[in-house]
C-alpha cells in the first residue's frame, strides 16, 4: 500500500520590507475638494453631487436616477423607495408605499418622472401608480 506524501515547499525569495522602508502618505481630509471637475477629461460635461443620508434616505442601490425640475429622482428598488433630492444634493423626500393595498406596490419594475408626477410600474402586482 502507497501512501501519498504531500510536502510543503517555503518560497524563500521574498524579501520584507523593514518600517523604514515603507514610506507613510498623510492625507489632510479637511482640505478634500468636495466639488470634482472632471470636463477636460470628458467630451460631456458633468458633475458629481454628493447625496444627503440620513435615517429616512439610506440608498442600496441606484436603479435609475433622473434629473427633472431642478430635482434628482433616485429608484431603489432594494429599499421600494423613490428619493428625490435638490440640485446641491439635500434630500426632499421619497415615495415609499411598500404593500398590497390599494395604492401601494410590491416591487418597482419601473420609474419616471413627469413635469408633476412620479411613476411607478409594479409587474408582480399588475399596477401603475402616480
Amino acid at each position: 500500500m502507497l501512501l501519498p506524501c504531500i510536502g510543503a515547499i517555503e518560497c524563500s525569495n521574498h524579501s520584507e520590507k523593514t518600517s523604514s522602508e515603507v514610506e507613510t502618505i498623510q492625507i489632510n481630509v479637511h482640505k478634500v475638494i468636495k466639488k470634482y471637475d472632471v470636463t477636460e477629461m470628458l467630451d460631456t460635461a458633468f458633475s458629481v453631487i454628493p447625496l444627503e443620508t440620513n435615517r429616512d434616505c439610506l440608498i442600496g442601490k441606484i436603479d435609475k436616477l433622473e434629473i427633472k425640475n431642478s430635482c434628482i429622482y433616485v429608484t431603489d428598488d432594494m429599499s421600494k423607495s423613490v428619493y428625490v433630492f435638490d440640485m446641491t444634493g439635500k434630500f426632499i423626500s421619497k415615495v415609499n408605499a411598500y404593500g398590497k393595498g390599494l395604492g401601494e406596490y410590491l416591487a418597482i419594475t419601473a420609474s419616471t418622472v413627469t413635469d408633476s408626477t412620479i411613476v411607478i410600474v409594479d409587474n408582480l402586482s399588475y399596477k401603475q401608480l402616480e
